[in-house]
């Protein structure tokens, strides 16, 4: 719901969220929709889930570009199409690492939601950089998700794309060495392929 082009005809003509028939994403995450623009933010997601399933695609879980799931006002719509679509993963919110105690507490609150409707995947998650400081934190059993941005350098390297690298010129951390990192700690990897 922030970047690109929708799939389907009301999404394009929604002006909450789209302009020229591309999101805009200058709405607000925490205004109210109207009973209408639910109604279509509902089935904008089914139409893309819907297209990914077609394109032979297993869906483990839902997550989003810019961590739109998560936005107040788009949650409960997310919540009705994992189980609409019988879509048991979603994404939680960021509890591992530095966070403040505020910020904390809230993100607790939808990660309760999530677990609660029983679509909770994984434990923690957070970034590297979190795993990295807070390992110790850690509990043996716990799955942590760590968040990367996968791309390829101008030289061809599989990177973690850096947060302020375009996709025009992306740089980051080469992945390869960011696995050994995980490694070295001693925890196992998972994949969800």
């Amino acid at each position: 719901l922030t970047e690109g082009r929708p799939v389907t005809n009301r999404m394009r003509n929604c002006s909450r969220f789209c302009e020229n028939g591309f999101f805009h994403y200058n709405f607000s995450r925490y205004s109210m929709l109207t009973r209408e623009e639910k109604d279509i933010v509902y089935w904008e997601f089914i139409e893309q889930i819907h297209r990914i399933k077609r394109g032979g695609i297993r869906i483990h879980h839902i997550d989003s570009h810019h961590h739109i799931h998560n936005a107040p006002n788009i949650f409960p719509i997310v919540l009705k199409v994992a189980k609409d679509e019988k879509i048991n993963g979603i994404r939680l919110l960021r509890n591992y690492g530095k966070i403040p105690v505020i910020k904390r507490i809230g993100k607790e609150i939808y990660n309760m939601k999530i677990r609660k409707n029983h679509c909770s995947y994984s434990t923690y998650f957070g970034s590297l950089q979190d795993y990295l400081s807070d390992r110790k934190k850690q509990k043996d059993s716990a799955i942590l998700e760590i968040m990367v941005h996968p791309d390829f350098s101008s030289t061809g390297l599989l990177i973690d794309r850096a947060a302020e690298a375009s996709y025009e010129s992306p740089f980051g951390e080469q992945l390869s060495l960011l696995l050994e990192a995980i490694k070295a700690q001693g925890d196992m990897l998972l994949s969800f392929s």
